[in-house]
């Protein structure tokens, strides 16, 4: 369902920004309204304008009506706002429809439902055998990412307690797709979800917690940035850019901020490496910003109050020299995530390793050798697992030296001791062939049979029954 939203709202905004571009500015809020519902009609989902949503009290009392913009697909809310920039009140709005019908459309019953499958399922058991694996990449992220954030709330100069009533969240996802993170923001609060890497995802978590504290600023100061909003032209060139920066010069503003305080934040000549990095994809305004810090490090006020002088220090005419100049990249620059270093091979002892230098001599072809250390296998253990592993060998080492009675007895022996599936196949498969070899057609067939029926018998050993079941099994002629 959350994936099917996501999409959605991606083809939504995607429909409105090509309905803005070819718009632009200056229509009622009802025309955009209007080419906005017939876009998405074009796509083929069903829209519903001017919508009527019932606001009820807690016990079901209605108490009025409230008139949804668009509502998509009978499960998304849409409004539309011809405005500068987004205020407190157009939040207040939508967080208002939390109370609203729509969102109570969940099939009667669900809750009680859930509470059902969560017994059946074992989520509790199914999350106490997760839980250690979590609170163990938790940790190894708790250094660096306290780390990381002392160190932007220090050069930001901000307030490390709850930044004007918001909150940053982190989550762990250890079943997402490796070397990812991803960030979401609703209303005032910042989400970022990181998945399964070989090193803590640091960087990228400081870039979201540097927008969680610097997004809202560019918001804050949007009026004086439109004054700048000439040098949106030249990043229309940079076809690295997303979209989403060449249609909204605050957007571009502030994630080229957030680039020059990376960049500031870093040693060395690494620091002009970033910066220059960032303009080649288009970030304009990298190189300004990473200069205007400068001067920010040696005075005290914090960013939230500094950030308009930097503004107004922008210089058209010395950006557009610098922009005339600018070599964009054709392609984004593509990050190559670590590979996993493969885990060491386990250090055996005990009858573990009698056994694996059991198999390596029998692989070797020692037969004399590999029968004594499975012998020795049976003496040191009691473990049934163990034993079957051990009658299997000795049971290949006797046909290999064509003592077929005594294989026979190794190989049913085997079987009783229950073993995995790929040696319980490979049993019935050689019981069938000595079988076959003795003129014993039936208890064979018999064999090749349970091979077959057998669950998570390795596709070879069906193979290999099911030819014995075609013909009977002969030695090769030499």
């Amino acid at each position: 369902m959350n994936e099917n939203i996501i999409a959605l709202c991606d083809r939504i905004r995607e429909a409105s920004l090509s309905l803005h571009r070819y718009l632009r500015h200056g229509h009622l809020e009802k025309v955009y309204e209007n080419g906005l519902a017939h876009r998405l009609v074009m796509q083929d989902l069903i829209v519903s304008q001017q919508h009527p949503l019932q606001v009820k009290d807690q016990d079901g009392t209605v108490l009025g009506e409230y008139l949804a913009d668009l509502l998509v697909a009978q499960v998304l809310i849409v409004e539309l706002k011809d405005c500068r920039a987004l205020a407190s009140e157009h939040t207040a709005q939508l967080v208002a429809l939390r109370d609203s019908e729509l969102l109570r459309i969940s099939p009667q019953g669900f809750e009680t439902l859930m509470v059902k499958f969560h017994k059946e399922a074992g989520i509790d058991d199914l999350w106490a055998k997760a839980q250690p694996a979590y609170d163990e990449v938790i940790a190894r992220y708790h250094p660096g990412v306290l780390q990381a954030l002392r160190e932007s709330n220090g050069y930001l100069r901000n307030p490390t307690s709850g930044y004007l009533g918001r909150r940053f969240q982190i989550y762990i996802d250890l079943l997402g797709a490796p070397n990812q993170v991803h960030q979401r923001s609703f209303k005032d609060d910042y989400y970022v979800v990181a998945t399964p890497s070989v090193d803590p995802q640091i960087d990228y978590i400081r870039r979201a917690y540097l927008h969680y504290l610097l997004d809202p600023l560019g918001f804050k100061y949007a009026e004086p940035l439109d004054k700048k909003k000439a040098l949106l032209d030249y990043a229309q060139a940079a076809p690295a850019l997303g979209e989403q920066y060449k249609d909204d010069f605050v957007l571009l503003a502030t994630m080229s901020l957030v680039k020059a305080v990376e960049s500031r934040m870093q040693r060395g000549s690494k620091r002009e490496e970033m910066v220059q990095q960032a303009l080649k994809e288009g970030f304009i305004l990298t190189p300004h910003f990473a200069e205007q810090l400068v001067l920010y490090e040696k005075q005290e006020a914090a960013m939230r109050y500094y950030l308009p002088d930097m503004i107004v220090a922008i210089d058209l005419k010395k950006e557009e020299a610098r922009l005339e100049k600018a070599e964009f990249s054709k392609e984004r620059a593509v990050r190559i995530a670590k590979k996993a270093a493969p885990p060491p091979k386990p250090v055996l002892t005990g009858v573990r390793k009698t056994l694996e230098d059991a198999i390596a001599l029998y692989d070797q072809k020692d037969w004399p050798k590999a029968r004594e250390e499975f012998l020795k296998v049976l003496k040191e253990t009691e473990d049934k697992s163990i034993h079957a592993k051990a009658y299997y060998g000795l049971a290949r080492i006797a046909a290999l030296q064509k003592n077929p009675e005594l294989a026979v007895q190794l190989f049913e022996k085997t079987l009783e001791l229950r073993p995995d599936p790929d040696i319980a196949s490979w049993s019935h498969v050689y019981l069938g062939r000595l079988f076959d070899l003795a003129n014993e057609r039936q208890p064979a067939t018999d064999h090749y049979k349970a091979v077959m029926a057998l669950e998570g018998a390795p596709p070879t050993a069906k193979q290999a029954a099911r030819k014995g079941l075609e013909q009977s099994f002969e030695r090769e002629k030499k």
